[in-house]
C-alpha cells in the first residue's frame, strides 16, 4: 500500500464519545471525503477480526474505500478502538499511512462514557449483567472472543493513550465531548483550521447522532431474537434485505414497539463510588494536556 494521499487525517476514538456526530458533521464540508463506512478498524483488524460485526480485512479494500472521482479532498477515517488498541494501530497508521497523517481524539467523561457503552452492549443483546457486575467480570474477559466495547474501565483510562499518540505524532488534538456539545461550532472550526481548510463553511450541526441509550421494553430474552446473531434474526433479515425500504421500515417499527422511553441514569452514590476508578488517571490526563478536566468531576 502506497503512503501517498492516502488518508490526511484519522479519528481513532473513543469509542461512545460524540464521533458519530463529529463525523456526520464533517462529511458535510465539501472539502472533505471520509467513507460511508465510519469505522473500517483496518488499522487493528488483528485485535477486532470476529470480536465486532464489520470491520475491513485487507488493504485492497481499505485503499478501495477512499477512491474518490473529486479531486483535492481531505481524506479521513474514523475507527473508535484505534485509541483502545493504540499500539497496534500507531504501528499501522506508520506503516499504512505516514507519521504526518492529523489525528483527532474525542474523550467523553470516562464514568459516562463506560456506562454508555455497557447501555449500548446491553441493548444489543450481548450483556446479561448489571453494570456493576459487568465492571467486576471486565478483566476475565479481555482474552475472549467477546466486542472490545465490554473493556468498559479499559477503554476509559484514556492517559496511556493519548500519550502514545502525543508521542508519535505531531499533530494531535483533543476534544473535550461535554465542551463540544456547549460550542459545537467553535469547536468544529477549530477543527477546520487543524484540517488546514475552509472554516467559514456552514456545518448543520442541531442533529446529535447514535444516541438512543434506552433500555428494551422486554425481557432480553425476545429482544436477543433480534439484536443477537440468532437464526430467527438471519431469517428475517435475508427476507426483508430484499427490498431495502421495507428493511429499513422493519428496524424503525421494531425500535419503537420494544424501545422504552425510560432510560436507567446513575445514582449519585454510584457515580461517586465509580469515578474512583478513573481518578488518578484523569489527573495524569490533566498534566499530560495541560487542560483542566474538572467538568468531569462536576457531574
Amino acid at each position: 500500500m502506497s503512503k501517498k494521499n492516502l488518508l490526511d487525517f484519522i479519528i481513532v476514538g473513543a469509542a461512545k464519545s460524540g464521533t458519530t456526530s463529529i463525523y456526520n458533521y464533517l462529511i458535510q464540508h465539501p472539502a472533505i471525503f471520509m467513507p460511508e463506512c465510519k469505522e473500517p478498524h483496518f488499522l487493528v483488524k488483528n485485535k477486532i477480526a470476529g470480536k465486532i460485526d464489520n470491520w475491513t480485512d485487507t488493504e485492497r479494500e481499505y485503499i478501495a474505500l477512499f477512491e474518490t472521482l473529486e479531486g483535492n479532498l481531505i481524506k479521513g477515517e474514523a475507527s473508535v478502538f484505534y485509541l483502545y488498541f493504540f499500539d497496534e494501530a500507531i504501528k499501522n497508521i506508520k506503516k499504512y499511512i505516514g507519521e504526518e497523517t492529523k489525528i483527532l481524539i474525542v474523550l467523553r467523561n470516562p464514568l459516562d462514557r463506560a456506562f454508555s457503552a455497557w447501555r449500548y452492549v446491553r441493548k444489543a443483546g450481548k450483556e446479561p449483567h448489571s453494570f456493576s457486575e459487568s465492571l467486576r467480570k471486565e478483566e476475565g474477559r479481555k482474552d475472549l472472543d467477546v466486542t472490545p466495547m465490554m473493556q468498559y474501565i479499559s477503554c476509559s483510562l484514556y492517559y496511556e493513550q493519548v500519550k502514545a499518540y502525543m508521542e508519535n505524532f505531531n499533530n494531535v488534538k483533543v476534544i473535550i465531548f461535554e465542551e463540544f456539545l456547549n460550542e459545537k461550532n467553535k469547536d468544529i472550526q477549530e477543527i477546520c483550521r487543524f484540517l488546514n481548510i475552509d472554516d467559514s463553511f456552514d456545518f448543520d450541526t442541531d442533529s446529535i447522532h447514535n444516541a438512543n441509550e434506552n433500555d428494551w421494553k422486554y425481557n432480553q430474552k425476545y429482544t436477543r431474537l433480534f439484536t443477537t446473531d440468532s437464526n430467527f434474526k438471519n431469517f428475517t433479515k435475508k427476507i426483508l434485505s430484499h427490498n431495502i425500504f421495507i428493511y429499513k421500515l422493519a428496524q424503525k417499527v421494531f425500535h419503537r414497539v420494544f424501545t422504552s422511553k425510560k432510560k436507567y441514569q446513575l445514582q449519585i452514590n454510584e457515580r461517586q463510588k465509580y469515578m474512583k476508578f478513573f481518578e488518578e488517571d484523569i489527573s495524569n490526563l490533566e498534566n499530560l494536556l495541560q487542560r483542566d478536566l474538572d467538568i468531569w468531576r462536576k457531574k
